[in-house]
């Protein structure tokens, strides 16, 4: 992105109910580190490092040994018939002697609630020797969890290692992480491209690209399947957005099996109406919502919104929804999603490679998104 601000000014026009609606923000960048450079497509499954211990032998007795052990394991969510690996990256070195070794443990756990015993998952280990010095040993243990139902499980990994000295002194040392695993079910969506269509006369450049495809032309589109929707229909069709806004809060209270169609459109109105903090909590609330109902198709695009969002208001939660949002993608392929998010992380990682790939598919279905990202790509090379 080019260093200079961006003040932009977005005006919106609602296909066929005439109501103008304005967002004023700029897009922030961030110096934050990414927590993923790339994105790794291959649908097979999650991995989640637990430790990388590192154990370096420099005399008869002396050694430096750590689990480095990866804290904050955020709870998983595990597409049935998918896998999650748990893995201990460790790094043993030898300076002297070659009497010395070491084992590293993985033992998982699972347990239905706090209520229940720990039971056993799996365990593997690894004993660590050298007949020669100097000498480096580098790899990786991993266990793997996989489901062919629907469960949540609370999951404790134990990382360890055995440090053996010469005369029989045995140094142990054991870390613990514990999380939740919900499984889900595998989305069969049909994944139509021309769904990305903005339901607006122009589009911006100046703004993250959105994923338009659960808005479904707002509450008057989803007045035909929902009922529920009528009054805030009306309220769109009166160009009464804050009225609106009102009528789709109502809806959370009266309507809870559809909170995450609710939140949806909360999200995309109260952004509409430059409220970018509600607007991201809206989003968030319909992921979330959308993933407790098994919606996995729907529940992306709002991760997806979630991170667009929290981009713009430069909040530090954007972390979580990109994070998740890249574990689902490794499970399941989602072409459209893929080159939105991937654009818009491009824009604010000044990554080009990223955005060129977008721009070819936006343009091969004669999207507006294509003229957004060309915007994009020019803006780079200034």
């Amino acid at each position: 992105m080019p260093t200079k601000t961006l003040i932009v000014l977005l005006c919106l026009w609602c296909v066929g109910c005439g109501v103008r609606m304005e967002v004023v923000t700029p897009i922030q960048p961030t110096p934050t580190p990414r927590s993923f450079p790339s994105i790794d497509y291959s649908l097979g499954g999650i991995w989640r490092l637990q430790a990388a211990p590192q154990v370096v032998f420099s005399s008869n007795n002396a050694y430096d040994a750590d689990l480095f052990l990866q804290q904050d394991q955020r709870d998983a969510y595990l597409l049935l018939y998918r896998w999650m690996g748990l893995g201990v990256e460790y790094d043993v070195t030898w300076f002297a002697p070659t009497t010395n070794s070491t084992q590293i443990r993985l033992t998982v756990f699972t347990r239905p609630n706090d209520r229940a015993p720990w039971e056993r998952w799996d365990t593997t280990e690894r004993l660590l020797t050298t007949a020669e010095t100097p000498a480096n040993q580098r790899d990786t243990l991993s266990l793997t969890l996989y489901f062919e139902e629907r469960v949540t499980l609370e999951v404790r990994a134990e990382v360890g290692f055995s440090v053996y000295l010469p005369g029989g002194e045995i140094v142990n040392r054991v870390e613990i992480n514990e999380f939740t695993v919900t499984t889900l079910t595998p989305p069969d969506e049909e994944f139509d491209p021309e769904a990305l269509r903005p339901p607006f006369e122009d589009a911006n450049a100046d703004l993250p690209l959105l994923d338009w495809r659960d808005f479904g032309n707002g509450p008057c589109g989803w007045r035909e399947s929902l009922a529920m929707f009528q009054a805030a229909c009306e309220r769109l069709e009166a160009d009464d957005i804050a009225g609106l806004i009102s009528e789709l809060e109502t809806l959370l209270t009266d309507q809870p099996d559809h909170h995450g169609v609710i939140y949806g459109q909360l999200g995309f109105f109260q952004l509409f109406s430059n409220d970018l903090s509600a607007s991201e909590t809206a989003f968030e609330r319909a992921a979330q919502a959308y993933i407790q109902s098994d919606q996995v198709w729907q529940a992306t695009i709002h991760l997806h919104n979630w991170l667009s969002v929290g981009l713009m208001n430069g909040s530090p939660s954007a972390d979580e929804a990109l994070f998740y949002l890249i574990e689902f993608r490794e499970q399941f392929y989602d072409e459209p999603g893929i080159q939105l998010t991937q654009a818009n992380l491009g824009l604010i990682y000044e990554e080009s490679w990223r955005i060129e790939p977008a721009r070819d598919y936006f343009a091969e279905w004669d999207l507006p998104q294509a003229e957004i990202v060309d915007i994009w790509l020019e803006r780079l090379d200034e």
